[in-house]
C-alpha cells in the first residue's frame, strides 16, 4: 500500500493590487517546513491551493487521504460574525473562506485532520467557535507567544488533558512548545474539547470528540520535528490515521 497522500493548504499573495474572489492572480507559498514534516511521519504532502470553487473543494477532500491545515495571517472577523478590533492583523478572506469550506467537508468525511496555528482558529470557527483577535500582553501571568527564540525551540510549557488524543500522541501530560500568535480561540466549535492550555489559560489545543482523528494545535510543530520527538509524533499520528481509515 502507498503512503497516504497528505493535502497542504497555502499562504496565498497576490502579485499586484487586490485580487477578486475570482481572478486568483498571485502566488501560493509554504514553508518547507510542513511537506518535510507530513514525509517525515510517513505521508506524501500535497499542497492545496486556494481556490473559491465548492466543487474543487470537494474533490480534494476525495483525492486526499489526511489534512494539514496551515499556519498564516489572521482570520477575518466576519466569519465569525464580528467586528474587527484595533489589534487585527492582516487578513485574507479568500483563503478564510476556502479553508473553512474545506475543514467542514473533512469532518464530515472524518477525514484525519491537523490544524496548526491558524489552522486551529480555522478549525475552530467551521464548527461555530470564535477566535480571540490579539492577546492582552498585559493579562494576569501573560506567556509570551510571540517568541523570540528559533522555530525549532520550545518556550513555554502546555498542559494536557489526561486521555486525549494530544496525550497519547506526546505521550506527555506537559509539553514545552514553540509559540508564534498573537490570536487564539476563544473556546470550542462544535464536536471539539479543548486538549491543552498555557500556564496563562490561552487555549493550545482543541480536538474532536468523537473517534476520528481531529487535533488543532496553536504551536507549530512541524519546525520541531527534528528537535523534539513528541512534535514529530503528531505527524506519524496523521498519518497512521489516514491508514487506518484507508
Amino acid at each position: 500500500m502507498r503512503p497516504p497522500v497528505i493535502g497542504i493548504t497555502c499562504q496565498f499573495d497576490p502579485d499586484a493590487g487586490n485580487r477578486s474572489a475570482v481572478a486568483m492572480n498571485g502566488t501560493h507559498r509554504l514553508p518547507d517546513a510542513y511537506p518535510h514534516a507530513v514525509r517525515r511521519g510517513g505521508g506524501i504532502p500535497m499542497l492545496l491551493p486556494t481556490t473559491a470553487d465548492a466543487g474543487t473543494i470537494h474533490a480534494f477532500i476525495g483525492v486526499i487521504d489526511g489534512l494539514v491545515l496551515a499556519g498564516g495571517g489572521d482570520i477575518a472577523p466576519e466569519f465569525m460574525g464580528v467586528e474587527p478590533q484595533p489589534g487585527l492583523g492582516p487578513v485574507d478572506p479568500i483563503r478564510d473562506a476556502f479553508e473553512i469550506g474545506l475543514a467542514r467537508e473533512a469532518i464530515a468525511a472524518k477525514l484525519p485532520t491537523l490544524a496548526i496555528c491558524k489552522g486551529i482558529q480555522v478549525l475552530n470557527v467551521a464548527t461555530g467557535g470564535s477566535v480571540i483577535q490579539d492577546l492582552d500582553p498585559a493579562r494576569a501571568d501573560a506567556v509570551q507567544h510571540a517568541q523570540r527564540a528559533p522555530g525549532w525551540h520550545g518556550t513555554h510549557t502546555v498542559d494536557i488533558e489526561p486521555g486525549s488524543l494530544l496525550a497519547r500522541l506526546a505521550g506527555l501530560m506537559e509539553l514545552r512548545v514553540n509559540s508564534f500568535h498573537h490570536q487564539a480561540n476563544r473556546d470550542a466549535g462544535g464536536g471539539l474539547v479543548v486538549s491543552a492550555r498555557a500556564k496563562d489559560g490561552v487555549i493550545e489545543a482543541i480536538e474532536g470528540d468523537g473517534d476520528a482523528f481531529v487535533l488543532g494545535v496553536q504551536f507549530h510543530p512541524e519546525t520541531m520535528v527534528d528537535a523534539s520527538e513528541p512534535m514529530a509524533a503528531l505527524f506519524r499520528g496523521l498519518a497512521d490515521a489516514c491508514v487506518a481509515r484507508a
